[in-house]
């Protein structure tokens, strides 16, 4: 740790902003090499001056382990790149089979409610058939005849519209139409 002096504290004052060096650094005469990062941790990664061996006798070494990091970085970064292609291909693969399934579902949904239109209709269908007969068979009035033959065309009308066989091309333009995930943002 580094003491401050008289003159770096009144240095602080007048400067708030100016900060001393954290710590103090005395030359001790002993040499050190060191290759730092992550890269080849198994390799040695420092060497130094001792009591009885001198920096000097290592620099060899020290450029063999040099070459031996770079070396391990290269392989790293290839590692690298060969997982992140990996994890984007496996990315890839997941957003089609959810597209995948995104569409047979919205398919399923389509068919179940054109299915359910068309029962619908039939039902419509049925009752109009209902309501002619009995406006045959019904004593009525002219202005209850006329209002039941406006409600009887009518019903055929919104029967031939809910009818979703009445508008094939329509029906599988539904059923073939893709999803596009950014029509809400699209302007009409």
């Amino acid at each position: 740790m580094h003491a401050l002096t008289r003159g770096e504290q009144t240095r602080q004052k007048a400067e708030p902003w100016w900060r001393p060096p954290y710590l103090d650094f005395r030359p001790t005469g002993r040499l050190r090499l060191k290759i730092e990062g992550e890269a080849g941790r198994h390799l040695r990664h420092q060497w130094s001056d001792g009591k009885r061996l001198r920096l000097e006798n290592f620099l060899g070494q020290f450029v063999a382990g040099l070459k031996a990091t770079a070396k391990a970085v290269k392989e790293d970064q290839a590692n690298h790149i060969r997982w992140e292609q990996e994890r984007q291909e496996q990315a890839k693969r997941e957003a089609e089979l959810r597209q995948r399934r995104e569409e047979y579902a919205r398919k399923a949904e389509i068919t179940v409610k054109l299915a359910h239109n068309w029962q619908e209709s039939r039902l419509l269908g049925d009752f109009a058939a209902a309501i002619e007969a009995a406006i045959k068979d019904a004593s009525l009035t002219e202005d209850q005849l006329r209002e039941a033959n406006a409600m009887l065309e009518w019903t055929k009308q919104h029967t031939a519209y809910v009818n979703p066989l009445t508008d094939v091309p329509w029906m599988l333009g539904e059923f073939k139409r893709a999803i596009d995930p950014y029509a809400f943002f699209k302007w009409r």
